[in-house]
């Protein structure tokens, strides 16, 4: 059960970081601060990608923590 709290503490700071890399990188992409409105609407198409692979990886984690808790229960009877 640690190793999954751990898993889940690195996925949200790798998720974290990868938030931060797309803005950086789509204010790189015409080098002027703030977004235009096509540089807006993919910021927020990733975003929501960003947003549907965190939470299925997170349900994924939430599935192998809730297993692990199962067989734990099943061995101390």
């Amino acid at each position: 059960m640690r190793e999954t709290r751990e898993v889940k503490t690195k996925l949200a700071k790798i998720f974290f970081a990868l938030r931060e890399e797309l803005e950086e990188l789509i204010q790189m992409a015409d080098k002027k601060p703030g977004f235009s409105e096509s540089e807006r609407r993919v910021k927020e198409k990733l975003q929501e990608s960003l947003d549907i692979s965190e939470e299925f990886i997170a349900k994924e984690v939430a599935d192998v923590d809730k297993e692990i808790k199962l067989k734990k229960r099943g061995n101390d009877k």
